[in-house]
């Protein structure tokens, strides 16, 4: 995927950043981000309706449980935590409306097909207004790829804790890459959301 689009024509954008261990730049990855689910729908109706709304309970491993109701949202990540915030995987199927889960989430730590999760932050505490009547967001989050060979990430996703009810539950699923990532290499991965006027 290319630079030449229109940001008007997507909610935001997704890009991925590889850097070797001495912080040589590998490759950048930068694409729309058009790929909001079926929870995330949810989540924005009940806001319009300001009432607390039913979600899928299904976690990002899958797994079925009761629905439940949110009012709030939270994406941010603690280190180590690989169900929270920003998540990345390496399956390349296409995304579905309906996914709950990555196809293949990488876990967290050092062994073969894994990545240590740093931690997810926001780069901008309030909203920021970049010019052209865009307001936006901007998310992002470090993995190191500490086992001893590459690995391809060809998903990424964002999956978040709904307050008070819990979580986490997939709102974000893009297709990417692929991006390959060195052993002892980083991937940062950066979502930025936009409000267009």
């Amino acid at each position: 995927m290319t630079d030449d689009y229109l940001p008007t024509r997507s909610p935001g954008e997704v890009a991925l950043e590889v850097r070797d261990r001495r912080g040589s730049l590998l490759q950048h990855y930068r694409a729309p981000m058009r790929s909001y689910l079926a929870n995330y729908q949810r989540l924005i109706s009940g806001m319009m309706l300001n009432k607390a709304i039913y979600v899928w309970r299904h976690d990002v491993e899958g797994t079925i449980a009761a629905n439940y109701t949110a009012y709030f949202l939270t994406i941010r990540a603690k280190p180590g935590h690989d169900k929270v915030g920003i998540i990345i995987g390496t399956c390349p199927r296409a995304v579905q409306g309906t996914d709950r889960k990555l196809g293949t989430r990488y876990a967290q730590g050092s062994q073969t097909n894994q990545f240590m999760y740093q931690y997810g932050t926001s780069l901008d505490s309030t909203p920021t207004f970049p010019g052209g009547g865009t307001v936006q967001m901007r998310h992002q989050r470090t993995f190191v790829n500490q086992s001893a060979g590459a690995l391809t990430v060809n998903e990424v996703g964002v999956a978040g804790s709904y307050i008070p009810a819990g979580g986490p539950i997939l709102w974000i699923r893009d297709k990417v890459g692929p991006v390959s990532v060195p052993s002892l290499a980083t991937l940062t991965v950066t979502y930025t959301f936009y409000r267009l006027n």
